[in-house]
């Protein structure tokens, strides 16, 4: 039986992300690909037993290993604990929007740029979905995007990012 969710989803994506990861180093030499395929198989190796996880219950509690179990004592106020409740409490709606909100700033990367992607998403996601003030949003967005733009073009000359 196969069990389809937002996990599943997304861990497919992320499969066939590593796949195109992939297939775009076909064509490269061996020095220039070296760091795309090392990082592209060992996704490739992870998300794939991820979404096997995901898509196929069978298979997780085969491989129930994989899995942590932690013990009471070990969970009991431990760093990086997530509440069950507390993660599940969002509606789909809200869920969607993230989704959109990442989507869009793909597309800004596209069409505009890396630099102004990151602070118009960056406004975006302080505004209107964190519900910030503008203040704030606006010192956050620029800040962040003037920090990568020092760093990045003017630091190491990278004009990729422009």
């Amino acid at each position: 039986m196969i069990q389809i969710n937002e996990k599943s989803i997304f861990s497919t994506l992320i499969f066939l992300f590593a796949c195109s990861i992939l297939f775009a180093t076909i064509d490269m030499h061996s020095d220039v690909a070296l760091v795309p395929r090392i990082v592209g198989t060992g996704l490739l190796l992870f998300s794939g037993v991820q979404m096997l996880m995901d898509l196929f219950p069978a298979v997780r509690k085969r491989l129930s290993f994989l899995e942590s179990k932690l013990t009471a004592e070990e969970t009991f106020g431990g760093e990086g604990v997530v509440e069950e409740e507390a993660e599940t409490g969002k509606s789909p709606f809200e869920r969607y929007l993230f989704f959109g909100w990442v989507a869009a700033f793909v597309a800004l990367i596209f069409f505009i740029g890396m630099i102004w992607a990151i602070a118009i998403a960056i406004f975006v996601y302080l505004k209107w979905i964190n519900k910030d003030s503008w203040t704030l949003a606006l010192i956050y967005s620029l800040g962040i995007a003037l920090f990568i733009y020092l760093v990045f073009v003017v630091g190491f000359g990278f004009y990729y990012f422009l």
